[in-house]
């Protein structure tokens, strides 16, 4: 399987994206895989890579990059995204 974090470019700058696939046999469907609220985490990646072993092109993008590349998992995503989007603030995890 090979896997590689790779940058999409957008408006709003590079967003960091998780990408693992097959070694052969191509070409493979591919699979978006959507982070939820906590943000990317290694169990994410483990199922993107579960994915990958069965004939997949998995995409796991970090929704929050617009608050930086190291922004992908806790309180820390919310933190760091206040200033960018005021309206998180108020319901941040304690």
């Amino acid at each position: 399987m090979r896997e590689a974090i790779i940058d999409i470019t957008t408006k709003d700058g590079a967003m960091e994206t998780f990408v693992c696939h097959p070694e052969r046999g191509e070409p493979y469907p591919a699979v978006f895989m959507l982070m939820d609220a906590p943000g990317i985490r290694e169990e994410l990646y483990d199922m993107a890579r579960r994915l990958a072993t069965v004939g997949y092109y998995v995409l796991l993008p970090n929704l929050y990059y617009r608050a930086g590349r190291n922004t992908k998992y806790g309180r820390m995503c919310w933190l760091l995204a206040a200033p960018i989007i005021p309206l998180c603030a108020p319901s941040a995890p304690k």
